[in-house]
């Protein structure tokens, strides 16, 4: 190999590895990227850190390398795994959390099962009665379900309006009653 294709192959290493850099620092702008905001995220740094903290302060430059590279495909897959990622990460722990809430609904209906077991005479009939009441009320058995027809509470009705040819008394009569 003669010292000019060394020479260039060392050029192009270099521009692939500020590429990358720039690619990356691309990549890392999220969903506001594009060339001007790297190109003045660059041009702002090299300010402040000199000129051989960014890749280039070239925009035609930034421009090549984002169609050479393909940077846009890129960003987009590696956006895609990371969704994919966390998706695969959500999905572990819902099914640990289901298996954990299975575990604890066993536990509880065993504590339930017990509490409500004449034979333990140990448990309270109070306690008794209060875990009696909450199985039903999981179970949708409420006591306002449990109440009776002479129980409830009977619904106001309002009476026919009077015809329009009725006595003034009836109508005075009607709009006493209404108003009540």
């Amino acid at each position: 190999m003669t010292l000019r294709e060394e020479t260039a192959r060392e050029r192009e290493e270099k521009d692939k590895q500020q590429a990358e850099v720039a690619f990356s620092d691309y990549f890392h702008l999220g969903p506001s990227r594009s060339i001007k905001a790297l190109f003045e995220m660059y041009v702002a740094k090299a300010r402040e850190e000199g000129a051989t903290s960014v890749p280039t302060r070239h925009r035609p430059k930034l421009t090549q390398w984002r169609k050479q590279y393909d940077w846009d495909t890129r960003c987009s897959e590696l956006e895609n795994k990371d969704i994919e990622s966390k998706y695969r990460d959500y999905e572990t722990i819902r099914r640990i959390r289901s298996d954990q809430l299975l575990d604890l609904s066993a536990n509880a209906i065993k504590v339930y099962e017990y509490l409500l077991d004449p034979k333990n005479l140990e448990v309270k009939d109070n306690i008794r009665y209060q875990a009696a009441e909450a199985v039903l009320d999981r179970i949708g058995v409420t006591r306002k379900s449990r109440q009776t027809e002479s129980q409830k509470k009977p619904t106001p009705t309002t009476p026919d309006l009077p015809d329009a040819d009725a006595d003034p008394s009836t109508l005075e009569a009607y709009w006493a009653n209404r108003n009540r």
